[in-house]
């Protein structure tokens, strides 16, 4: 998009992190040849003729490649759910979370119940028992003021710092560079225009000491697996104007951090592909405006028990992972040749535990995909586990135990509540079975 503007991005944008890119590939080469060669033995079925994985094994394309079965992942089918709520006696009738009015702008919490606070809650659901996370939306020219004061973010205090300032998305680098930060944005679909760029080029250019090397600490910017921006360097002290020059330009970070939403993904390709099923950039961008309150912070989702990842697929490829989304709309049209979504939920790729997201057997219309989200969500939020280990705290955990059926069940109440229409039984799939993955290069 840059190229057909006849932009450049400066220099200093796309400096990366030569040795986390090479260590997270070398990883990713190990996993992919280890996983192939415990599940295909026959040298055939893991042939890769040029530095890449063939159109026998492919990561990104579920439908055309082995079935999660022979992956040895569950199914659907089999999530019958044990009936067992690990938080309280209760199962599943009775929400974990309250909702509480607050003095912050945003006037009101979702909040867990006191009566779980001496039982299982990790360490972070302590820390947002005792503040809200959205609260630092208030607070960033105070925040900055004492960094300033104190010398530093790295001297202010650690909950302040560590935890509620992922809610703007900052993280504090306490190991690697203490008093900056890396900052994560919002860019949803990864759109992003020249004026944003050169202002993101521009925060980045006002740490450059001059220095060319791997050790010196300056800033720096990422583009994530999620399509998203991270800028590295920044410090606390100049978090105002930062904020403001980003917000001129309708870039934001509010809930892109910590227990909420992550940058919504979808076709890379949106737009000029031609042929995509579905052009993905609006709907990416209409579910983000509602999740955020067009940015300004929104306490319905802002209390999640981990943090949840969601995706549109307009690809033939699914170069948008969808497997490994927590929500996945998947293009699809109902036995009216309406067009619309089939959703899969609890999909995850963690250390511990990796397993592909499930059909939900739902379809809705496109214009009804928040209403799909919001039922979701708040599903989550109200009854998902937040206790140790937090590794057991994500979607997919919740419907081991709730069981696909009841969790339908309860998505589908509040689908109805919002739309007054039924939640419809999946539709016909458009994402073709087996795709012959095109090599592209751009």
């Amino acid at each position: 998009d840059l190229e057909r503007r006849g932009s450049k991005v400066s220099d200093t944008m796309v400096t990366a992190n030569r040795r986390g890119i090479m260590a997270n590939a070398a990883l990713l080469l190990v996993a992919s040849m280890c996983l192939a060669l415990t599940q295909f033995p026959s040298a055939e079925a893991f042939s890769t003729p040029s530095l890449g994985l063939s159109k026998t094994f492919s990561v990104s394309h579920a439908r055309g490649r082995v079935s999660s079965a022979s992956l040895g992942l569950r199914m659907a089918a089999t999530r019958e759910g044990t009936g067992k709520n690990r938080m309280t006696e209760s199962a599943f009738t009775t929400p974990l979370v309250e909702k509480v009015k607050t003095d912050s702008s945003a006037g009101y919490e979702w909040k867990v119940k006191g009566d779980l606070i001496e039982k299982k809650l990790n360490l972070q659901e302590k820390v947002k028992f005792a503040k809200p996370g959205l609260t630092v939306f208030d607070e960033v020219d105070q925040l900055a003021a004492e960094a300033i004061e104190k010398g530093g973010a790295q001297n202010m205090d650690e909950d302040e710092i560590t935890w509620r300032l992922k809610w703007l998305g900052l993280f504090h680098r306490a190991k690697q560079a203490p008093g900056t930060f890396m900052w994560r944005l919002r860019v949803p679909n990864g759109i992003v225009t020249t004026e944003q760029w050169r202002v993101a080029a521009g925060i980045i250019s006002s740490y450059d000491k001059g220095a060319r090397d791997d050790w010196t600490v300056e800033a720096c910017g990422d583009i994530t697996t999620r399509q998203n921006l991270q800028l590295r360097g920044l410090r606390l002290e100049d978090l105002p104007k930062h904020w403001k020059a980003m917000r001129d330009v309708g870039l934001f970070s509010v809930q892109s951090g910590m227990d909420n939403v992550r940058n919504l993904v979808g076709n890379p390709l949106a737009g000029i592909d031609p042929l995509e099923i579905v052009d993905t950039r609006p709907f990416c961008e209409e579910f983000t405006n509602k999740l955020t309150n067009n940015g300004m912070g929104n306490p319905e989702y802002t209390n999640l028990p981990r943090k949840f990842n969601v995706c549109f697929v307009g690809s033939n490829e699914m170069y948008e992972h969808p497997d490994i989304n927590d929500i996945a709309y998947m293009p699809a049209k109902n036995d009216k040749g309406e067009m619309g979504w089939n959703i899969e939920v609890g999909g995850l790729l963690m250390a511990t535990r990796c397993e592909f997201a499930i059909p939900l057997d739902a379809w809705v219309p496109q214009d009804k995909h928040w209403a799909l989200g919001d039922a979701i969500l708040t599903t989550f939020r109200d009854y998902g586990y937040r206790y140790t280990p937090r590794t057991k705290c994500r979607l997919m955990f919740l419907i081991d135990d709730m069981g696909v059926d009841l969790f339908r069940q309860e998505v589908a109440g509040r689908y109805k509540a919002s739309t007054g229409e039924e939640l419809a039984k999946a539709g016909t799939g458009l994402v073709p079975k087996e795709w012959e993955r095109r090599d592209l290069i751009g």
